[in-house]
């Protein structure tokens, strides 16, 4: 990753900018159960919600996705950008062994393996699924999910997989059964009383209706393409 790059976006937001079913597709996983209490800090500032909507705002989502990027983040990492859950390796360690082809000839492995990274706690060989057969596919995973820009762009990404699953199809297609989703895909249309529970208490410290999360998932930007997004914040020669 280009270094002055990173360190101007760090620096911006530490300075306080503010229905037929479908086949599921292939490379998920859902991460283990997290530890309780939050991942440890691994370094980068801390956002809020008005910075993460402001990211949702650049990338040409509209409100209520970076409503829900803000939730999203603030239940998984407390706003941390390069947060760790390390109780995620052996899922971070599953995701690599099934997805490995995917990032052949890329070098150290085990920084794909070290746990659910970033502001939404992603597994980075899952997280990096839009790069595959790109330029950028051996792009860090570590230092791209400590990105805030890049790792919004694959949260979104991800959240757009999601909705791919026959799961989704047969769910209510409400941000709820999204945040559902950030667990395990498969859980969109599943009853879970304790992560509505986590949602409605993050919702409340960072000031957004509980209704929200019944209100139905709006829809992305046409023409999305999180590979392109993500390449005007690296350079090729990083991959």
């Amino acid at each position: 990753m280009d270094l002055a790059i990173l360190a101007l976006i760090i620096l911006a937001f530490a300075g306080g900018r503010t229905g037929a079913e479908t086949p599921a597709p292939e490379g998920e996983g859902a991460p283990e159960p997290p530890p309780e209490g939050l991942p440890e800090p691994g370094g980068g500032p801390q956002l809020d919600r008005a910075q993460v909507e402001q990211m949702a705002a650049e990338l040409g989502l509209d409100a209520q996705w970076g409503r829900f990027l803000a939730a999203v983040a603030a239940g998984e990492s407390d706003f941390v950008t390069c947060a760790i859950n390390r109780g995620d390796a052996g899922a971070a360690r599953t995701a690599w062994n099934r997805n490995a082809e995917h990032y052949e000839g890329c070098a150290n492995p085990e920084r794909y393996q070290e746990g659910s990274l970033g502001l939404y706690q992603m597994l980075p060989a899952n997280a990096l699924k839009p790069l595959w057969d790109t330029p950028l596919v051996c792009i860090d995973p570590v230092e791209a999910l400590c990105d805030p820009m890049i790792s919004t762009i694959l949260a979104v990404d991800y959240a757009r997989r999601v909705m791919r699953w026959s799961d989704w199809g047969r769910s209510p297609k409400t941000w709820a059964a999204l945040r559902h989703g950030w667990r395990s895909p498969g859980l969109t249309d599943t009853d879970r009383p304790d992560i509505d529970a986590r949602m409605r208490t993050q919702l409340k410290r960072i000031g957004i209706p509980e209704a929200f999360m019944q209100e139905k998932v709006t829809p992305l930007p046409a023409g999305w393409d999180a590979a392109e997004l993500v390449a005007q914040y690296v350079t090729v020669e990083e991959a």
